[in-house]
């Protein structure tokens, strides 16, 4: 990995040996940026109407152009990041650029587009509620953290309905600048080629630095939420605790713990809840809302209604267990493997890299994969016995049935 600067921009550069080429433009604008109730989810606004129309092209071009090459083009929004995209074979990688740096740069936010997706994003934000693990997921965050880090990323169907054209402009101009934007390009493309044409296609950089986030909210709020809907076949069961966040250097020990405690099938939770009792056919534990100063850890199952009190009792002695003894040795080894063959098999492809690497480096936690294979090969059970009692404490308890 290399970092380049091209007319002032940052530019992630991967040489691979694969021929499809991940092109990116990824912004630290996601959602938590949106800091009162009337723009909430204008991040994911701004992320769709990348796509609707630049100065040269619409937004029929756009996809027309993009299918002609090859390309598969897409983009999503998170609580910290935006990020666009195009998938390409290496021979067409040039053309590629140019079109998604036209969208990135140019797009013309025309009034007439903004309602349409204004509609879309509308139809896109019942369709979340009437997914029972989407709805219970977020309305779970939305009443753990505090507001501005908690609200849906889609928004309110009220702010959604609100949001103008100049909330838009204003939104970019404010967080679209400068260190707020990585470029990455990954695949087999020459680094001299890669300086040429991006000499060429980018316009001049912003010398404006990174917005960095501070939360001034209360994080983690523990009361008990109990949601209700008609006609479940089972229950949906979640149990958040307070986490550590990316930049942590306990951060590793969590994801070990959640690993052994939850991360498939050979964890502790699947082979007791599920193998042991048979108690539900999904059981895990991870990190369902992650920032560089804190996490959620979720532990969530879906049960038959009347299995939901045995089933948490049952959780509970499995957390307590690994609060006082931690996990044995050959789970840990297990565990520690687990996870570090996932990032390696994960970030094989283009596009892989980049989602792990790439947009680490924007975070300001990237680690070549050496020093993390290192850093987690190093944890100690009694790193894996502390983690567990700072995480494992009074959790959020949240129901859906």
């Amino acid at each position: 990995m290399e970092i380049l600067k091209i007319n002032g921009w940052n530019i992630f550069y991967q040489k691979n040996s694969s021929n499809v080429v991940d092109i990116r433009f990824s912004v630290l604008a996601g959602s938590e940026k949106e800091e009162n109730e009337s723009i909430q989810g204008i991040a994911h606004f701004v992320e769709h109407l990348i796509f609707k129309g630049t100065e040269k092209r619409g937004y029929l071009d756009i996809s027309d152009e993009i299918a002609a090459i090859g390309g598969q083009s897409n983009a999503f929004t998170s609580k910290t990041i935006v990020s666009y995209f195009i998938r390409i074979i290496r021979m067409n990688w040039v053309n590629a650029f140019e079109i998604l740096s036209d969208m990135f740069f140019n797009s013309v936010f025309d009034e007439k587009e903004i309602e349409k997706e204004r509609n879309v994003i509308l139809e896109e934000a019942k369709n979340n509620l009437d997914d029972h693990e989407t709805f219970i997921l977020e309305e779970g965050i939305r009443d753990t953290l505090s507001q501005s880090r908690g609200h849906r990323i889609i928004g309110s169907f009220d702010s959604i309905s609100s949001i103008s054209r100049k909330d838009i402009i204003q939104f970019m101009e404010k967080h679209y600048i400068g260190d707020n934007i990585l470029l990455s390009i990954s695949g087999n493309v020459e680094k001299k080629d890669v300086i040429n044409n991006l000499s060429v296609l980018l316009p001049p950089g912003s010398d404006k630095t990174k917005i960095i986030y501070s939360e001034k909210e209360p994080l983690f709020k523990k009361s008990r939420l109990f949601l209700e809907r008609d006609k479940l076949q089972q229950a949906y069961s979640l149990l958040f605790y307070e986490g550590f966040g990316r930049k942590d250097p306990r951060h590793d020990a969590q994801k070990i713990l959640l690993n052994a405690v939850g991360g498939g099938m050979h964890s502790l939770l699947f082979k007791t809840v599920r193998e042991e009792h048979g108690l539900c056919y999904h059981i895990d534990a991870g990190d369902v809302g992650g920032f560089n100063d804190a996490s959620i850890v979720c532990v969530s199952t879906n049960l038959s209604k009347k299995n939901v009190d045995k089933t948490r009792d049952i959780i509970f002695s499995v957390l307590n267990k690994v609060k006082k003894e931690g996990i044995d040795s050959r789970l840990l080894e297990i565990s520690k493997v687990d996870y570090t063959s996932y990032i390696a098999m994960n970030t094989e492809t283009s596009t892989g890299y980049v989602m792990f690497f790439g947009l680490s480096y924007l975070l300001d936690t990237y680690r070549e994969f050496d020093e993390l294979y290192k850093s987690i090969n190093s944890i100690s059970n009694d790193q894996i016995i502390e983690a567990a009692n700072l995480i494992f404490q009074e959790p959020k308890d949240i129901i859906l049935s």
